[in-house]
């Protein structure tokens, strides 16, 4: 018994040895890496091979040991987000793709010359590729699959199935999701299932390894994709033309990131990413003040006047009252394609790449001048419709247009409800003598001074030339005439007054995230009071009446359009200058309104502009559009009925959302705040259950099911970035775990 335990001892004692042995030389040799062999692991290119990626998929097994792969890596560029976290601009990346079969099968290892196998292989390929996309390219049929796969497999030759010009066609476009699902098939996946080995003449075979046979195509093609068509097109811009949101100066550096380099050495094997590793920073997002449903609203109510008043071109902004935010912006000119008239996004009209004549909407400016130069007196009466001038030893006879009494007086009221030019000139030359003071009133109140607008700025209003004692031009620019401005430097004031005096400067984004980072953009003020309390409330009454109380010019259009909306603003109509003509053409006109909603709580300001409308356009036009916009923003559509059955949700749903639904139609709804997503069973009891996001591989929760909005948030709090391709709910998502994105396939169906 002891010369057991003796030897129970011997054999402890001697593992224990062999283990400090073992971890000594461990211990060892990683001090050896560490000190003494410190090239061999940070990538010395004396002592390795360099390779792009797409080199190093070409080479053989024996060949990819002791290589540094190295890759420049781009940046995707950011998404652009609406204020409900709704991508309005995103990107992806396509493929034109080719089959390089130059090195397949050369020295026939795998199919004999002739073989039947082979034949076999390119016909399953073909039907393949056919389903993969057969709805996208609808030309393109199995036989001619068949013949291109035949080309590159058995003449060993390069091919290419879809060109450039192809894939960057929305419909058409092959995306990563795509190469994935080719990487599956025989051969392109370096090899071929063993179930399907004997299909293929290759039974029996312990090891199949083909060459790399998908060329996807050298440039790195990425586009930007709008899930929302042409919704706001112009404003949110492109970086190729560097306008927009996209493309400005301010905030296309943050959307573009930052490229990098990638490498990986290859040893014994293994892949190890180098510690001198440059990643990319990717690029940043852009969250916006707009709003998806108002910005379909002001898209659709622009739009559908544009083609009954036929304007050259035509303009509508919604801005938020109280922060100065835009929520929807659109921007439309005339083209002729084919014979057709069409409107479409070109050009920013609103505020770059077009100035001018305001027209009666600035009648307002004079109000708030005369008012703040007299105290506030509206008990005045002024001569209105038609006067004479005395100026010097001339006498100068204007007339508006009306059948109005010579002798006619009106109230300062009346004379803005009806837009009389001659009232409105006979206010201004008793409260300001001086036309060089009137000017200086106007700068006072930041009204034609110049400011930033986050993607441009909004010039000084030039043109007013306040040192001319030319009668002419002074009397034109009391009443928007002969000067130009901007429509966003109108709605900037005009904004002001709904908002009690306060001037803010327009706001298109709320704030950007680059890599985790949150960079906000609060809201500017530009002047805290533009005029006393006394005036705006003036100016707010008499905006007021313009709309609802005769003579107002507003009135009868807007109780045609919108009888149960009540809103303020003031009209603008202007003959368009003509070069040829040397003076106004009075059959061509611009219409505008400006003005904000609701009257008394005032929640957005709105101007709409309609340029060189032929006769009989009119600013009825103008308001037709505002009423629409107006009662559609305050009054949406119902997306539900009024129903006591629960409705059925087939994808995951924030338990949030069921709340207020349960709320806003009295839905009883069983939900809880604990779970976050509830969706309906599909058995006979149809109940709502919590659901659970599980954790893919890599951490990355699986949001298929969810909308895009749920989806991105989802993502960000697990610390991925989405990219996103179609709209609707999350059909399928693709891993990339290096650079922590996740690529997100949606679709309505």
């Amino acid at each position: 018994m002891r010369r057991l335990f003796k030897t129970v001892d011997s054999r402890i004692n001697a593992i224990t040895i062999l283990s400090v042995v073992m971890l000594v030389a461990c211990l060892l040799g990683v001090i050896n890496l560490a000190f003494f062999q410190r090239d061999k692991f940070n990538g010395d290119k004396d002592l390795y091979t360099y390779y792009t990626q797409e080199q190093f998929d070409t080479l053989s097994e024996a060949a990819r040991n002791n290589c540094v792969v190295e890759d420049y890596v781009n940046p995707t560029r950011g998404t652009i987000y609406d204020d409900h976290g709704r991508p309005l601009v995103t990107t992806v990346r396509v493929y034109p793709i080719g089959i390089d079969g130059r090195e397949f099968n050369t020295k026939h290892e795998f199919f004999p010359e002739g073989s039947p196998y082979l034949d076999t292989l390119v016909s399953d390929l073909a039907r393949m590729f056919l389903k993969q996309f057969g709805e996208r390219y609808p030309k393109y049929d199995y036989e001619h699959y068949r013949s291109e796969l035949s080309k590159a497999l058995k003449d060993h030759k390069r091919v290419q199935l879809f060109k450039e010009h192809e894939v960057v066609v929305y419909k058409q476009m092959i995306v990563d999701k795509d190469i994935e699902d080719i990487r599956k098939m025989p051969v392109f996946s370096r090899t071929i299932d063993k179930k399907d080995l004997g299909r293929y003449g290759l039974a029996g075979r312990e090891k199949v390894r083909f060459p790399n046979i998908l060329d996807k195509g050298g440039a790195n093609m990425t586009l930007r994709l709008r899930p929302y068509g042409d919704l706001a097109t112009r404003i949110l811009g492109d970086p190729k033309l560097k306008n927009g949101i996209d493309g400005c100066a301010m905030f296309s550096p943050i959307l573009a990131g930052e490229a990098g380099t990638n490498r990986r050495l290859y040893m014994n094997g293994i892949s190890i990413p180098l510690t001198n590793e440059n990643p990319p920073v990717q690029g940043g997002d852009v969250h916006t003040t707009l709003n998806v449903e108002i910005q379909k609203i002001v898209h659709q109510s622009l739009l559908d006047q544009c083609k009954v008043a036929s304007p050259k071109w035509g303009c509508a902004i919604v801005m938020e009252t109280a922060t100065g935010d835009i929520k929807g912006i659109s921007n439309f000119e005339r083209v002729i394609e084919n014979g057709d008239t069409l409107y479409k996004e070109t050009r920013n009209y609103a505020m770059v790449a077009e100035v001018s004549e305001p027209g009666s909407t600035f009648k307002l400016a004079s109000l708030l001048a005369y008012l703040e130069k007299t105290g506030g007196d509206t008990t005045r009466t002024f001569v209105a419709h038609q006067d004479t001038f005395k100026v010097g030893k001339r006498v100068y006879y204007k007339k508006d247009k009306t059948d109005a009494k010579a002798s006619a007086k009106a109230t300062v009221k009346e004379i803005i409800q009806m837009s009389s030019n001659v009232g409105v000139v006979n206010m201004m030359r008793y409260a300001f003598p001086k036309f060089s003071d009137y000017v200086e009133k106007l700068n006072s109140m930041y009204i034609t001074v110049g400011y930033n607008a986050q993607i441009g700025k909004l010039p000084p209003v030039a043109n007013l030339r306040p040192d001319t004692r030319i009668f002419e031009e002074q009397y034109s620019r009391y009443f928007g005439a002969a000067f130009n401005m901007q429509p966003m430097q109108t709605l900037v004031y005009y904004n002001a007054v709904a908002n009690g005096g306060k001037m803010v400067q327009p706001r298109f984004v709320k704030y950007t995230r680059v890599e985790g980072k949150v960079t906000e953009y609060p809201v500017v003020v530009i002047a805290d009071q533009i005029a006393s309390p006394k005036t705006i409330a003036i100016a707010q009454d008499i905006l007021h009446a313009v709309v609802k109380e005769a003579p107002g010019t507003a009135r009868n259009a807007a109780r045609r359009v919108a009888p149960g909306i009540d809103f303020a603003g003031k009209t603008g109509t202007r003959d368009i200058y003509d070069v040829n003509l040397g003076g106004y053409n009075k059959k061509r006109n611009a219409v505008s309104f400006c003005g904000y909603f609701p009257a008394d709580k005032p929640k957005y300001t709105c101007i709409v502009y309609l340029f060189d409308a032929p006769y009989p356009a009119s600013s009825g036009n103008a308001i037709t559009v505002f009423a629409n916009i107006a009662k559609r923003i305050l009054n949406p559509p119902h997306e539900l009925a009024k129903t006591t059955t629960p409705p059925q949700f087939h994808h995951p749903v924030r338990s949030t959302s069921l709340q207020r639904i349960s709320q806003k139609y009295n839905l009883k709804l069983n939900v809880s705040s604990q779970q976050q997503y509830y969706a309906t069973t599909q058995d006979s009891t149809a109940r709502l259950r919590p659901v659970v996001l599980k954790k893919n591989i890599g951490g990355a929760p699986n949001v298929i099911g969810l909308n895009a909005s749920d989806a991105v948030t989802e993502l960000r709090r697990a610390g991925f970035r989405a990219i996103l391709q179609g709209r609707g709910t999350v059909k399928s998502q693709s891993v990339d775990i290096p650079n922590k994105t996740v690529k997100l396939v949606l679709s309505t169906g």
